[in-house]
């Protein structure tokens, strides 16, 4: 498998290296600059840091010359899903968290950003896709951020050491089938060669070999933050504040938590 970046410098070479211009690495940037203050205290139920989990995933575009667009949606694409946004602490696509992701992406990427969202990614979805290459090109784009995503998890064993009780697409033989035919059909040939490799060698879960005994992390991702951090005012206030929307939430169902797109 070809070399697959993890940290931000290592993907700014090597988009200079595969002949994208200064625009794009400065574009690269801006995304990471954003991607910092959501996702530095968040990590794989692996343990791994989400953020080398998102420079991974827009690593394996670059490789293939996916545009700058998809390159930044991939530093960012479980922003909405997962980065902690101080004003707003639910996963909601709000329009403040769209107009931050817009300053720091564009109008394209942001709107990939959103797009990678709300697509479902569940056994009826890859059923669905893998049934025709007709496809437009946003959901096009979508798909490869969605197969990045899944190749990146899948590149070093993550997997192995994430609680087994997450229930994830690539442990299905069928679904495993799919993911394969879908990346054969999105126009890169990096990203299909390597997925197809490691989705045979993960197999599956039940078959796989032991980790050693209390290495293995919880079912999800997760927020670690130091105690100094814990300390803030402002991170105790927004914590309340969630504290206080779960609240009212339990007492008005469907109340809580929503937002006029």
């Amino acid at each position: 498998m070809s070399h697959i970046a993890q940290t931000n410098i290592q993907l700014y070479e090597q988009l200079r290296l595969s002949g994208y211009d200064d625009a794009a690495v400065v574009a690269a940037a801006r995304a990471y600059a954003l991607a910092q203050p959501l996702f530095s205290a968040r990590f794989r139920g692996s343990g791994r840091p989400f953020l080398c989990h998102l420079v991974g995933t827009a690593s394996v575009l670059a490789r293939d010359g996916a545009s700058i667009e998809e390159v930044t949606a991939g530093l960012l694409h479980a922003a909405y899903d997962a980065g902690l946004f101080g004003y707003d602490m639910h996963r909601t696509v709000s329009p403040r968290k769209r107009a931050a992701v817009r300053e720091a992406v564009g109008e394209a990427g942001e709107a990939l950003v959103a797009a990678y969202t709300a697509l479902p990614w569940t056994g009826s979805t890859l059923e669905r896709l893998a049934a025709s290459a007709a496809r437009s090109p946003e959901e096009r784009s979508v798909l490869r951020l969605r197969l990045a995503n899944e190749l990146d998890d899948l590149a070093d064993g993550g997997l192995r050491y994430t609680g087994r009780e997450k229930a994830s697409l690539v442990d299905d033989a069928s679904h495993r089938a799919k993911l394969v035919t879908l990346a054969q059909q999105v126009d890169m040939p990096h990203l299909a060669a390597d997925l197809e490799a490691a989705l045979a060698s993960h197999g599956d879960r039940a078959s796989q070999p032991a980790v050693a005994p209390g290495i293995r992390g919880p079912a999800y991702s997760y927020t670690r933050l130091p105690d100094a951090a814990r300390l803030r005012l402002s991170y105790r206030l927004a914590f309340f504040r969630r504290r206080l929307a779960r609240r009212i939430g339990r007492a008005m169902p469907g109340k809580a938590g929503t937002d006029k797109q």
